[in-house]
């Protein structure tokens, strides 16, 4: 497995995924860019930006994911909101489902840790 770094920032309503790696002792980095919607917010944004991230990666990484606790909490979450076909436990639909479910789709080949910013 490649062991890769991805940060998120935010500025405005635009969004950045760096990922970071190094490949044969050699530093590799990209940055993806975005915009989401006017309407969207951070917590939407920065999903976007995570998703955008895990994307660019099609082998099997370690991937550490630098971002809020809001992502934090989603990815432990995860598992449980797909058994209850993305509903919390009260019932009420997760938030950004959509984003969340390109995460889990994305997400099955790698191994994730998420640190807080």
């Amino acid at each position: 497995m490649i062991p890769v770094q991805i940060s998120t920032r935010l500025e405005g309503k635009a969004y950045t995924a760096t990922l970071r790696c190094v490949v044969k002792g050699k530093e590799r980095l990209l940055e993806v860019k975005g915009v989401g919607d006017p309407k969207d917010s951070r917590q939407r944004l920065e999903l976007l930006a995570v998703v955008e991230g895990l994307e660019h990666m099609i082998k099997p990484s370690e991937i550490t994911i630098k971002a809020s606790g809001y992502i934090k909490t989603g990815f432990n979450y995860l598992q449980a909101w797909q058994d209850a076909n993305w509903k919390r436990s009260n019932g009420k639909p997760v938030a950004n489902a959509d984003l969340w479910q390109q995460v889990a789709e994305v997400a099955k080949i790698h191994k994730i840790t998420i640190f807080l910013i």
